[in-house]
């Protein structure tokens, strides 16, 4: 009587792809979130403003991350920091 051995089943290497787009959806949802928590519980109404300045600056139109300043005459800011921190952070 002779026993065959069962055939090893090859598995790719790494997570698969509908993990990989989960778990970024999921950090994305938790980050938003997350602000939104914090600007509903945000108490010095300036360190709110300044963080609303900030997220419409880089949601809004006005945010053109691969655009050298110096090619663009209409911009008035420095495409590396946000209104807010250019104003001095968040503190």
């Amino acid at each position: 009587m002779s026993f065959a051995t069962p055939a090893v089943e090859e598995k790719p290497d790494g997570a698969p792809e509908w993990m990989v787009s989960f778990a970024d959806m999921i950090t994305i949802m938790m980050s938003f979130f997350v602000i939104m928590f914090a600007l509903a519980t945000a108490r010095n109404e300036g360190k709110k403003a300044a963080a609303m300045e900030s997220i419409e600056y880089r949601f809004g139109p006005k945010w053109r991350p691969f655009v050298n300043p110096a090619w663009d005459s209409t911009r008035t800011s420095s495409p590396a920091r946000a209104p807010a921190e250019a104003a001095g952070g968040w503190c």
